[in-house]
């Protein structure tokens, strides 16, 4: 997921700021393009990379793309139910949007989740910089590259300690918005090289093309449902739709149904080309991270790698950033909480210039020491994406579902009673969806965790 901070319109808030109606600060509005532009930066990203993959689990080009659109149908609908509930309480912010309709317990749970996908989000950069890095070595003579002083855990741990971790003390980020583009164009970029090398190969190294995989032995029903958190992790733009909404120029929920399907639309097309073509490359033997299946020497491939370097690198303070001003509220009030029994660290909560940078620093040194531990000995990004693709269908799939309930027996709802009722069972139906996705990922993240996958 690549995210513009802000902007002159938009405004990435997590602080709930209490009960308080606050009007966006913008200068003039952002126009209904920038807005789907800002959506599709929003979503594309690492997701991508593992698309193939998706495939693979869910047996076939015909079974991917049955369910890629149906959860595409799925995310595009709840962007705009997000819209409408954004209009009702003039939120700026996902989680104050939430605690204004649901109480503070429901914004809580928001606010851990914001946490644990934001965190998942930057150790699945350090493993995707880690890849790269050990590819591009293998462009070395000789088989230099197996020396020890070109271990991709040491370059990896170099590149993140010299280039993102001086980007993430800073205060405000800002400048980072124009460079994480490059998270867009590296996106681009790979779904036309991987749909360009799948004709261009030489015929004698063609393999035989596989629409269908449900008769291969390491194919099974079960698998299917893997699927689901990568198609969740690589469409969850959600936590960005109240922010755009909300400073979107001369807003409505009617114009926002175009900008949706409009989004939506533009990333469907990225993920599909990535998704079946890389899937008809390599078939079941596609690595998680597709561009890790191609020739180290393929010069698309190499640019690809290079930018994605360049992807990674800006994407990941963006993410620690989102992730920092949730976690600073989190950690004030564990604070406040245990300074009933201990009143000396009543202190750590001032919010004075000094201590309040005193936190965002040292959260920011915890948050990139532990994820950088992660991302160098984790063995693939599946590892975490399925996990993490099941906390961002609580922002996506399961809070919606919950909205559209919300809509139908709430006092705003002057609609007839079977209108209610079908409002009711669709709601129903989409928090079960997203409840099931979430449960499925932790089991599944565990899983993967103990028992290395083998496809």
């Amino acid at each position: 997921m690549t995210v513009m901070v802000s902007n002159s319109s938009i405004n990435y808030s997590t602080s709930d700021e209490e009960d308080k109606v606050i009007p966006v600060k913008q200068d003039k509005g952002s126009s209904p393009i920038g807005s789907v532009f800002i959506i599709v930066n929003a979503a594309l990203g690492a997701g991508l990379l593992s698309f193939p993959q998706a495939f693979v689990f869910a047996g076939g080009v015909i079974r991917g793309l049955v369910l890629e659109v149906c959860l595409a149908i799925l995310m595009a609908i709840n962007l705009v139910v997000i819209a409408y509930a954004t209009e009702l309480s003039r939120a700026n912010s996902y989680q104050q949007m939430i605690k204004r309709l649901f109480g503070s317990i429901a914004a809580t749970i928001v606010q851990i989740c914001i946490i644990l996908y934001t965190f998942g989000s930057c150790v699945t950069y350090t493993v995707i910089i880690g890849d790269q890095v050990e590819k591009l070595f293998e462009l070395l003579p000789n088989q230099l590259y197996l020396q020890w002083y070109f271990d991709r855990r040491i370059w990896t741990s170099a590149i993140a300690i010299i280039f993102i971790f001086p980007l993430c003390l800073f205060r405000n980020i800002r400048f980072l918005n124009w460079p994480s583009l490059a998270g867009v164009c590296s996106c681009l970029y790979i779904s036309i090289m991987t749909f360009t090398v799948y004709f261009i190969r030489d015929s004698q190294n063609r393999t035989a093309t596989q629409f269908d995989v449900s008769d291969d032995p390491s194919w099974s029903a079960f698998k299917f449902f893997s699927a689901l958190p990568i198609f969740c992790f690589g469409y969850q733009c959600h936590l960005a739709t109240v922010p755009v909404y909300a400073g979107l120029k001369k807003k409505s929920v009617p114009k926002f149904v175009f900008i949706a399907i409009a989004a939506i639309l533009i990333c469907f097309w990225v993920y599909t080309l990535t998704g079946v073509f890389g899937f008809l490359t390599f078939g079941v033997t596609v690595d998680p991270d597709v561009i890790k299946s191609y020739d180290a020497h393929n010069t698309l491939v190499i640019i690809a790698r290079i930018g994605l370097l360049v992807s990674m690198i800006t994407s990941y303070p963006l993410l620690a950033f989102l992730g920092r001003s949730p976690t600073d509220e989190f950690v004030v009030q564990t604070i406040r909480l245990l300074s009933i029994k201990w009143s000396n660290l009543t202190i750590l909560t001032v919010d004075t210039g000094k201590t309040q940078l005193f936190r965002l620093q040292l959260i920011s040194l915890c948050w990139f020491a532990i994820s950088l531990l992660l991302g160098v000995f984790l063995p693939s990004i599946e590892v975490v994406i399925t996990p993490i693709g099941g906390v961002a269908a609580m922002f996506s799939i399961v809070y919606p579902g919950f909205l559209i309930v919300s809509y139908a027996v709430g006092a705003r709802s002057r609609s007839s009673l079977w209108k209610q009722i079908l409002y009711i069972g669709f709601g129903g139906v989409v928090v079960y969806v997203g409840s099931f996705i979430g449960g499925y990922s932790a089991t599944q993240g565990v899983i993967n965790l103990v028992v290395p996958r083998n496809i």
